[in-house]
């Protein structure tokens, strides 16, 4: 345990900690644990249980392609892919602007939208005659690039199982910021290990492009404090008593925005 840095301040309630590998993350959750410190545990998925093996501009890159090439087939349109491309996020940024706030002020960086959404608009936007068949085929080729395309990142599979037998299934489950849907995330973490029997309960898999949608109109992204609370709930705890690991500084912002335990796993990617 000496390795691992307590980010604690003196007189602050919020509690983070650095750990450098999956060593030092497994001596962390013994001692969480043991100590009865929380009583439950959410993990990040990309760049925390998975890995992806491209960028984001390649994954941008891949479904403008997949947008274009369907365009194309079904349609009469003279776009190019860069006009595809700007299309696209224009309309990104034009829903989100429309979004009407409720009651609770949430931050527009802290809003998700889900990519069936914009895709409905594109395909509107475009006169195609089946926009459900549209977002379905673009979905379904993004979800099938993401299943050749990412792995889990090594001894993680192991942690959260440890996770699950420390902390019972029903305390243990996943967040992460994305505008893909829960099937497709699921089928991520289910082709990777993560939802088999003895590991984490598919309903605790929450994803920010869903979650607080029907609440709020719209996801919730980290770190935003309203979803670390739901989140917790879902997890039939308090935030207080749930620790969230991740590979970034939103990631222990969830947390101990909330009075929870963050955790960054800093270790080096480059090896994967």
């Amino acid at each position: 345990m000496s390795k691992i840095e307590n980010l604690r301040k003196d007189g602050s309630e919020q509690e983070s900690y650095t750990v450098q590998t999956a060593e030092e993350l497994s001596g962390l959750i013994d001692e969480l644990h043991d100590t009865c410190r929380v009583k439950g545990i959410g993990f990040d998925v990309f760049g925390t249980t998975l890995t992806s093996l491209y960028t984001r501009l390649q994954q941008t890159n891949f479904l403008s392609r997949i947008i274009y090439d369907y365009l194309k087939s079904q349609s009469d349109t003279q776009i190019t892919i860069d006009d595809c491309h700007r299309q696209y996020n224009e309309l990104r940024e034009n829903i989100k602007d429309d979004h009407v706030q409720s009651d609770v002020d949430i931050p527009t960086k802290q809003q998700e939208l889900p990519e069936s959404q914009v895709l409905e608009a594109f395909g509107e936007l475009h006169g195609l005659k089946n926009v459900e068949e549209f977002i379905d085929y673009v979905q379904n080729q993004w979800l099938q690039f993401d299943l050749q395309n990412t792995q889990p990142i090594p001894g993680m599979l192991d942690l959260v199982t440890k996770s699950v037998w420390a902390f019972g299934k029903i305390h243990v489950g996943f967040y992460t910021n994305n505008s893909c849907t829960k099937h497709h995330l699921q089928s991520l973490l289910l082709a990777n290990g993560y939802l088999e029997r003895q590991t984490v309960n598919s309903a605790n898999v929450c994803i920010s492009s869903e979650f607080g949608l029907k609440k709020y109109g719209y996801g919730l992204r980290k770190p935003n404090a309203l979803a670390f609370r739901d989140f917790s709930t879902q997890l039939g705890l308090t935030p207080k008593d749930v620790a969230f690991i991740g590979d970034g500084q939103n990631d222990v912002l969830f947390a101990t925005n909330c009075g929870g335990v963050g955790v960054r796993l800093a270790i080096d990617k480059s090896q994967f």
